[in-house]
């Protein structure tokens, strides 16, 4: 049943954008705009009438996540459809549903280059561990003794005659 559902959800996106274009000439993009939202908020009052049981998982909100919410509520829900619909009024229906599936792969992509970002600048070790492990790694000791020195090797086998400093930092004796 969970695959029928996904597939008629998938059915209904795929169709929205041509449908909309047909009714775009004869209603404005902000009166059908409107009309989505009417149908969409009728079908969930239905929905919400029908299942009664209320979600059991999650947590309460906090402040930080109702702002987060609230500027989700206010791009895609009130300024997304008519923006949308304006585009689709000036733009071919071909075109505008295929920029709407696409939609998924760039939220993909930018999401996983978000991804990236945090996850190469939490490998620099800037976020990581308590404020004394952070300075150790500063001075480079990695909490051994600075006494210990690893001579690198050249190629042919022999000492190198520099000693080897991958982090770049000058180290006071001691």
């Amino acid at each position: 049943m969970p695959i029928l559902k996904a597939l008629i959800a998938a059915f209904a996106f795929g169709v929205s954008a041509p449908l909309a274009k047909l009714l775009l000439a004869v209603v404005p993009p902000l009166l059908l705009a409107g009309l989505l939202y009417l149908g969409a908020g009728m079908f969930l009052g239905l929905a919400r009438l029908i299942w009664r049981r209320r979600p059991t998982a999650g947590r309460p909100l906090t402040r930080r996540d109702r702002w987060i919410l609230a500027g989700v509520v206010l791009t895609g829900g009130i300024l997304a459809p008519p923006l949308l619909l304006w585009g689709l009024a000036r733009s071919p229906a071909a075109s505008t549903a295929l920029l709407l599936n696409l939609e998924v792969v760039f939220t993909a992509l930018l999401a996983g280059l978000v991804a990236l970002v945090l996850a190469v600048r939490d490998a620099g070790g800037q976020r990581r561990g308590s404020d004394e492990q952070r300075e150790k790694r500063a001075k480079g000791t990695h909490g051994r003794s600075s006494a210990a020195t690893v001579v690198p090797e050249t190629r042919s086998g022999q000492p190198s005659p520099e000693p080897h400093n991958p982090s770049g930092l000058q180290r006071s004796p001691g």
